[in-house]
């Protein structure tokens, strides 16, 4: 009789166990975990059918930018499309959200359309960021609104507000913009120049010189590097013909691993649904589709005849990532990922400064072929700090003078993590933004009084 007990207690133990993993290998596939993968990447999934959303285009220079579907067709989409769930279904499935290119549109949409009311997902979406302000473009926007006539500054500000992605696939206003009174400026940088996570957005440091007086044209591209600054520099300075060109260097992610070539259709990285990732890893270009292969083969359990254990393990969802876990304790071995790892090594150990040195002297050199006075700034991470007892921002300059050489640069002092850095991520915030637009002020006032000075007076 007790054996008949204990019998009837393990298969009853059995079968809660099978039904928890059963349950748990639906719940997790629900979150679009997949067989023989093993690991989970923020930046990257494996999907069914991958393909490149519509977030960029790479121009015949090379230089990556927005699409003309973000230019002309996703703001009207927010705008018209009042229901909430159509407007995200169409963002969702022309648009990473990785830029947050929807709160961009909302930040305008607010101040230009006295009809717009943001839908849920972008009230619900816009919580836990800080509280936005109005901000100086704003109060000009409604100053000039119904101003006649307007000189070509305020027509320009006016145009960007309703307008934020110009003709040329930068968040700026119109690069066509003419007006002999005001200063032309050319800023070129990432996601810094961008404005990402001012609140507004335009309350970043780039729309608050706009604001002061200056014709800003701004080239901000999130997530790009020097080999884009100096492509944008030899294509654009002759267009615009600047009185100042401006770079934006960043510490966290500016410095190249490898060398890059700016080319027509040959993107820095990929925006898919299967997440985001480098084009060229270690330097070599890759197709879209073989580069998602790539990508992919780094975090599936590799297919070999000789290995029974890992196509058993391959089988479902947690058995994939039970063999992830073995992987990370070196129980058992992925040889592409050992490959990619000793590729990662060679790097490290050969990484020197001279692919970000060469453009940043490129950059230059497109600025003085066409008589064309530039700066460099450095923008700091928030984390690198040499004290870490301090709340100040000190970076490091060791390596940014490797990479500059004996090009002057100039890095703004007063920057505190906790107050001019986003809590959720390294980006400037609202305050941020407003410190660095007064030391680019300076910066910028004090290079075009000197450049007076050099002409001389004129008649």
């Amino acid at each position: 009789m007790s054996l008949s007990i204990k019998k009837k207690s393990f298969i009853l133990s059995f079968f809660s166990i099978l039904l928890t993993l059963l349950v748990a290998e639906f719940v997790i596939r629900q979150f679009g975990a997949k067989p023989q993968v093993y690991s989970f990447s923020r930046d990257f999934k494996v999907v069914d059918s991958p393909f490149v959303m519509e977030n960029f285009i790479t121009d015949e220079a090379g230089i990556y930018k927005f699409s003309p579907w973000i230019r002309d067709s996703a703001m009207n989409h927010l705008k018209i499309n009042r229901d909430t769930w159509f407007t995200f279904n169409i963002l969702d499935k022309k648009l990473a959200d990785i830029d947050k290119l929807d709160l961009v549109y909302n930040d305008f949409l607010k101040v230009t359309d006295s009809n717009y009311n943001p839908p849920i997902y972008l009230k619900m979406k816009s919580k836990g960021f800080e509280d936005p302000i109005e901000s100086d473009l704003s109060k000009l926007f409604r100053k000039f609104l119904n101003k006649d006539p307007r000189n070509n500054w305020e027509n320009s500000i006016v145009e960007y507000m309703r307008q934020p992605f110009n003709e040329e696939g930068f968040k700026s206003i119109s690069f066509k913009t003419k007006d002999s009174t005001k200063k032309r400026i050319l800023i070129v940088g990432d996601s810094y120049v961008f404005g990402m996570y001012a609140r507004p957005i335009h309350a970043s440091f780039c729309d608050n010189l706009l604001a002061k007086g200056y014709l800003i044209f701004s080239a901000g591209i999130p997530g790009t590097d020097p080999a884009q600054y100096a492509a944008i520099a030899q294509k654009y300075v002759p267009i615009l013909k600047p009185d100042l060109v401006v770079m934006c260097f960043y510490e966290g992610n500016d410095y190249m691993p490898y060398e890059r070539i700016p080319l027509p259709n040959q993107p820095h990285e990929y925006i898919s649904n299967a997440g985001f990732f480098q084009s060229a890893p270690y330097g070599e270009f890759l197709e879209f589709n073989s580069c998602y292969q790539y990508y992919k083969s780094l975090v599936t359990i590799p297919e070999t005849e000789t290995k029974v254990f890992n196509r058993i393990m391959s089988k479902t969802v947690l058995s994939s990532l039970t063999w992830g876990l073995l992987l990370k304790f070196n129980l058992v071995t992925h040889p592409m990922v050992d490959e990619t790892n000793k590729k990662l090594q060679i790097l490290n150990q050969k990484q020197n400064s001279e692919f970000t040195a060469r453009h940043i002297q490129l950059f230059k050199e497109a600025c003085l072929e066409n008589n064309t006075a530039c700066i460099f700034t450095f923008i700091p991470q928030r984390d690198d700090v040499t004290h870490e007892e301090s709340e100040l921002v000190t970076p490091n300059l060791t390596k940014a003078k490797e990479v500059f050489g004996n090009i002057p640069f100039y890095v703004p002092s007063g920057l505190k993590r906790e107050v001019h850095y986003g809590s959720r991520d390294n980006h400037f915030n609202t305050a941020g933004h407003a410190l660095f637009s007064i030391f680019l002020d300076s910066l910028i006032r004090s290079n075009l009084s000197n450049q007076t000075q050099l002409e001389g007076p004129t008649e």
